[in-house]
């Protein structure tokens, strides 16, 4: 299952959490909520009540059938945890598990394991099938982020990516910062990496000031080792701390631009999107005449590793949204933003 993660203070959290329904849950569709440890199921008379008496014991959690913003229907659960209890579990404090219903989904998960294509085009390269993939499982990523991010003004920061738990922000395939504060990122991955028993999900509710004294608490000289044999260092990070996150921000996005192998492909990918939609508008659902694509071998994952774009959004809300396919992973953009700083060489 995917799994996205928001931070808010406490206090406000249940109000949060309806927020998220509100978002997420579409007009006259139904949640299945249960009381935290008797798996009772809610009827929509109790659900509120319900839902609300849970929170009192530190944990509600709600399930139903939403879609993304590419149209494909997901299985969701939305769980909120109070401090006392999250950090004896995994996950948000509000985490939002999001996973395919649909047979060309690998189990509980948004990313495609074949795509549609119309029958008999001319575009046939592994290439643009894999940038197809690609440019719907970010569609979908970057859309139930903002969702769930944006709701409420309490939101300050999220993420998205694999694990049960929040993970290194810099492994994630998308963060999100109310504040623009991107370097929270270079300071939770440290801390991921640093303690392994250190709660990401509590760490990310902290000031970039106990952050930098965090980082700066280690011995001069102290590194990590990151997931692609990449080091990051104590210096490294208190170099980019140091910095007004404005600066970090203007690298960051003059880092995002996409790679030649991705420009070369992506006008194929999107025609061979602009064929279904063609098709389906002129003929509907039922007289498309389409073909099935296999994207799901290590052929395809490899390319969307090597080449799926880095995006950076500057929001309505003052906040901003890092993104890239979880494949790649946002590492490559920090480090070639921290290189253009002179921070990393």
């Amino acid at each position: 299952m995917t799994h996205f993660f928001a931070w808010c203070e406490e206090a406000k959290r249940f109000e949060v959490f309806m927020a998220v329904l509100a978002t997420l849950v579409p007009e006259g569709g139904s949640i299945d909520g249960t009381i935290e440890g008797t798996g009772e199921p809610l009827s929509v008379s109790r659900r509120e009540l319900a839902l609300a008496a849970a929170w009192a014991r530190g944990h509600a959690a709600a399930h139903f059938y939403s879609a993304g913003a590419s149209g494909c229907p997901y299985g969701m659960s939305v769980e909120v945890d109070a401090d006392s209890r999250f950090r004896l579990v995994w996950g948000g404090p509000l985490t939002l598990g999001v996973g395919g219903v649909e047979e060309r989904f690998t189990i509980n998960d948004i990313y495609p394991r074949h795509i549609h294509i119309v029958r008999d085009t001319r575009v046939r390269p592994l290439e643009a099938h894999s940038a197809v993939a690609c440019i719907l499982a970010m569609i979908d990523m970057k859309d139930l982020l903002l969702r769930l991010c944006t709701c409420h003004p309490a939101i300050t920061t999220g993420g998205v990516g694999w694990d049960l738990d929040w993970e290194a922000p810099i492994e994630m395939g998308g963060t999100y910062h109310a504040d623009c504060a991107v370097g929270r990122d270079l300071a939770m991955s440290w801390m991921y990496y640093r303690d392994p028993e250190a709660r990401l999900g509590l760490a990310a509710g902290w000031s970039l000031e106990r952050l930098h004294e965090y980082v700066a608490a280690a011995p001069p000289g102290a590194s990590v080792p990151l997931a692609r044999g990449d080091v990051l260092t104590r210096e490294q990070v208190l170099a980019a701390l140091s910095l007004p996150p404005s600066t970090l921000l203007d690298a960051l996005e003059a880092c995002a631009s996409a790679d030649a192998e991705w420009l070369a492909v992506e006008p194929k990918a999107r025609h061979l999107l602009l064929e279904v939609e063609k098709m389906r508008t002129e003929r509907g659902e039922k007289g498309m005449n389409l073909e099935k694509v296999d994207v799901a071998s290590a052929e395809h994952a490899r390319f969307i590793e090597e080449h799926a774009p880095f995006e950076v959004h500057r929001l309505p809300n003052g906040g901003v949204l890092l993104a890239t396919h979880p494949f790649r992973t946002l590492w490559q953009l920090w480090a070639d933003a921290l290189n253009l700083l002179g921070i990393r060489t």
